[in-house]
């Protein structure tokens, strides 16, 4: 089972969530991947450190923080990136972005 949680940007608190949702996937044998937006934001500006977590997460922009991202070219990136993990399962932060709507379509 391939589960992919999407959030805006990850934050402490979304680390620390995921972590806990890792070991549960460790012991189910599931493949879990965090997707974020972009790897900064403006309204939250925390800077978490990706480099000491288990689980892998990849930014759909690394260069803007994600208020300033092109909707259309996150959709595009991340529809190239879902399409090349295959996920079972897709677990979206909400609907507050189009992006995040986008996913459930």
């Amino acid at each position: 089972m391939k589960i992919v949680v999407v959030f805006s940007n990850y934050g402490p608190y979304h680390l620390a969530r995921l972590s806990g949702f890792q070991k549960i996937c460790d012991r189910l044998n599931w493949s879990l991947l965090g997707i974020e937006l972009a790897r900064s934001q403006v309204e939250y500006p925390w800077k978490t450190e990706l480099q000491n977590i288990k689980t892998k997460i990849i930014s759909i922009c690394e260069e803007q923080p994600v208020e300033k991202t092109n909707l259309i070219q996150v959709i595009k990136n991340i529809s190239a990136t879902l399409s090349q993990i295959q996920p079972d399962i897709i677990v979206i932060s909400g609907y507050s972005r189009l992006s995040m709507i986008f996913l459930i379509l």
